[in-house]
């Protein structure tokens, strides 16, 4: 699919289209869905924080309740008259008011009175099951161990004590499965004295089955303010009273993902609802206290709910939103494909008319253009690019003359190529006859010197002349190469020209008298230093006056050296008396291996490589050099340099 996209024009239509629609349907989508959840979440939390604030009323008017109950029975005169007296009769009758009272409300676990020493007088329990039980005076307890008598018993007439959630007791020992309970005690006073004590259990879990909401799949905690785990919905019985069962279950390390989401100071907070996306739930939380006596008791209600509950009526509109996305891509996708088709059909049309004349077919990719019916601007295009065939098919011809035309003077370079071949061959021949010559010299004077002791000085001339012609085939030979392979950049430095002309002249000055001839350097005063390589420079000159000094056989060898200010240049010229050439020797002097007709006849040896050299060290020195020469009447040769150093590229 990804090479029919690269290749396809109507799959890049569709996916132009689909990327057009889809895109911004998406993020709409995903913006609707976002502000669907969001009005939801908010939705939630307004009823999560109406429903704990309901939780919390509820709560703190039941056990407000607790508390009115417990007031009225302590002013009951009855109850009094029973613990001042302790008859028979009366005890009947406080144990049926006891009985009574637990009946109508079960959240009384326990109903006791309890003598001013802790012992129980009267106790009726609750069994769970609606049935009320009158504990028998042989199984009554001493409760005078308990904090809630102790505490109960140092409180003021109009005090109650209220106990924290506390795991319920039975002969000491913590009742399994653990029974959270919560103790109201007062004192009873006759004639200022405590005559007795009445306390009420309240159960925990009753307490919360009446204001739990099955339909809301709510999880309820309780925390005292130390921490400890009082109550729990889940069944997690095991993990609460860490202080007083000796443990470390704490709420705050059980259920620590609960416990981080909950505020530091929330105990003393306002009702309070927050969505923890982490766990993906909402948890809300608020403070019930109880603090009818000097030291209040307080405990944080958190309950929390999956966000799934919250969410269901969402995830149901999320759910029809992108089916109906679906269904309306799927048309959409439809008429995209039918709109790609006409929109792509003309475009291939053309594609296939480029490939016809790609391979010059031309009567068929005409063919193909003029299937395009359409007025737009493709039907244009289509018009354009026939136009453009017949300029082809035009250029065409005229390239196929010219590619005819180009292959005629191809095969005529590559014959001239042969010929300077045959040229280089020829030359080979010519320095391999070279060669021979001097060594057939040598080897012969050899002989003769083992043969004619007498004439060793004569011989041993002839070997050094004819190792010198050896040594100046070679040396030519190599500073050629070294020409060829230098590093395009060189380093420059201040070159005398004076010196250098003066130095060269003197070393031939010999050479020039052994022919009789007069070899004249003439300079300008104060001639001004060039850049340049000195080694290179010198090699130019010494040419320039051995060929001045070879080819002159009477007359004036003369060198100078000027200076044009103007042109900031130093002229060299090495004007000579001697044979000259045609004007066609002078053009090819600077050939490689050319030596002229006249001078080849000659006994004069070379190489045809000194002028080459000349040529190449002047170019790479940004100079020029010219010739003027006439046969008969000499040469003159004049070589300019620049005087500022030169870009060494």
């Amino acid at each position: 699919m990804y090479k029919r996209w690269q290749t396809s024009i109507y799959w890049k239509i569709v996916f132009t289209f689909i990327f057009a629609l889809a895109v911004p349907a998406i993020i709409a989508t995903i913006y609707i869905i976002a502000i669907l959840r969001q009005q939801e979440l908010n939705i939630a939390k307004q009823q999560a924080y109406a429903t704990i604030t309901e939780q919390q009323s509820q709560i703190d008017a039941m056990l407000d309740d607790v508390l009115g109950s417990l007031m009225i029975v302590s002013q009951i005169p009855t109850l009094t008259d029973y613990l001042v007296a302790r008859d028979a009769t009366t005890k009947i009758q406080i144990q049926q008011l006891f009985s009574v009272i637990t009946t109508e409300k079960p959240i009384y676990d326990q109903v006791r009175l309890l003598s001013p020493e802790g012992m129980e007088l009267i106790r009726v329990n609750h069994n769970g099951e609606g049935n009320v039980i009158i504990i028998p005076d042989n199984d009554l307890q001493d409760k005078s161990t308990r904090d809630y008598y102790e505490a109960a018993r140092d409180l003021a007439p109009d005090d109650v004590y209220i106990s924290a959630i506390e795991p319920n007791q039975e002969f000491g020992v913590v009742e399994q499965p653990i029974k959270p309970v919560i103790r109201y005690a007062k004192a009873i006073y006759a004639d200022e004295k405590i005559v007795g004590i009445v306390v009420f259990n309240v159960l925990v879990d009753e307490l919360f089955n009446l204001i739990s909401n099955d339909t809301l799949n709510e999880s309820f905690y309780l925390v005292s303010d130390d921490g400890d785990l009082v109550f729990t919905s889940n069944g997690s019985r095991d993990l609460l009273y860490a202080t007083q069962l000796g443990h470390d279950s704490t709420f705050y390390t059980v259920f620590s993902s609960i416990a981080s989401s909950v505020l530091p100071d929330a105990i003393y907070s306002e009702p309070h609802v927050f969505v923890d996306d982490e766990h993906n739930r909402y948890i809300t939380y608020a403070t019930i206290t109880q603090d009818i006596s000097s030291d209040p008791c307080q405990w944080l209600l958190i309950t929390y709910r999956p966000l799934t509950d919250v969410l269901k009526d969402v995830n149901q509109s999320v759910y029809n939103l992108l089916l109906l996305g679906g269904f309306t891509l799927g048309i959409a996708l439809i008429g995209i494909g039918i709109l790609a088709n006409r929109l792509s059909h003309p475009v291939q049309l053309l594609h296939r008319a480029t490939h016809e004349l790609a391979k010059s077919e031309w009567a068929e990719s005409q063919k193909l253009i003029r299937m395009v019916n359409s007025n737009d601007e493709i039907g244009a295009l289509a018009s354009t690019f026939e136009d453009m065939i017949y300029e082809v098919q035009k250029s065409h011809e005229i390239l196929e003359e010219r590619v005819e035309q180009r292959t005629a003077e191809l095969n005529q370079a590559n014959h001239q190529l042969r010929q300077q071949e045959k040229i280089k061959t020829r030359f080979l021949e010519d320095m391999a006859h070279e060669i021979r010559t001097p060594i057939a010299s040598l080897s012969l004077n050899a002989e003769l010197i083992a043969r004619n002791p007498k004439k060793q000085q004569k011989y041993l001339n002839n070997i050094i002349h004819q190792v010198q012609r050896v040594r100046m085939l070679s040396e030519n030979i190599m500073q050629m190469a070294r020409l060829d392979f230098a590093n395009p950049v060189q380093t420059f430095e201040p070159v005398d020209v004076s010196k250098l002309v003066h130095l060269i002249t003197d070393v031939h000055q010999s050479l020039a008298e052994e022919k009789d001839l007069q070899l004249i350097p003439v300079m300008n005063a104060d001639l001004p230093t060039i850049y340049g390589n000195y080694n290179q420079l010198s090699q130019v000159v010494d040419n320039l006056v051995t060929n001045a000094i070879k080819y002159t056989e009477q007359g004036t060898i003369q060198v100078t050296a000027t200076h044009n200010s103007q042109a900031e240049l130093i002229c060299i010229s090495v004007t000579d008396t001697g044979i000259g050439m045609t004007e066609g020797d002078v053009a090819r002097i600077f050939n490689r291996y050319y030596r002229a007709p006249q001078v080849r006849q000659t006994s004069i040896h070379g190489t045809g490589l000194g002028m080459a050299i000349v040529k190449d060290i002047i170019d790479i020195h940004h100079g020029t050099i010219e010739i003027e020469s006439t046969i008969g009447e000499g040469t003159a040769v004049s070589v300019c340099l620049p005087i500022t150093q030169p870009t060494t590229q």
